[in-house]
C-alpha cells in the first residue's frame, strides 16, 4: 500500500493505487498517470492502461498525513464518484 509522504514526491504512485482499486480490471502505474495541476495542491489527472483512459480532478490536502481526494462525474449513473486515499487504508 503506497501513503502519500508529507514532500508528495509519490503522489502520481499513490494515485494509481487509488485509481486500480475504483477501477477494478484495470492496471495503472505510476509512469503512465499524467497529472496537469491547475493550482497548488489541485489539478486533473489521466490514467492509462493500454488503449483504456480515465481522468479525474484531484486534491491534496497537505499534513503531516496528506490526504488525496480523486472526484470523478460519471454521466452515465449521474453520480460524482469520490475516493480518498483514506478510504483504501481502511480496506486493507
Amino acid at each position: 500500500m503506497s501513503t502519500v509522504k508529507e514532500d508528495l514526491g509519490n503522489l502520481a504512485e499513490v494515485m494509481a493505487t487509488m485509481a486500480n482499486d475504483v477501477n477494478s480490471g484495470h492496471v495503472f502505474t505510476a509512469h503512465m498517470t499524467e497529472i496537469t495541476e491547475g493550482s497548488e495542491n489541485q489539478g486533473a489527472v489521466k490514467f492509462i492502461d493500454g488503449d483504456y483512459e480515465i481522468s479525474y480532478s484531484y486534491q491534496v490536502l497537505p499534513g503531516a498525513d496528506p490526504m488525496v481526494t480523486l472526484t470523478r462525474y460519471d454521466e452515465e449513473y449521474d453520480y460524482e464518484q469520490v475516493c480518498t486515499n483514506y478510504q483504501l487504508r481502511e480496506m486493507l
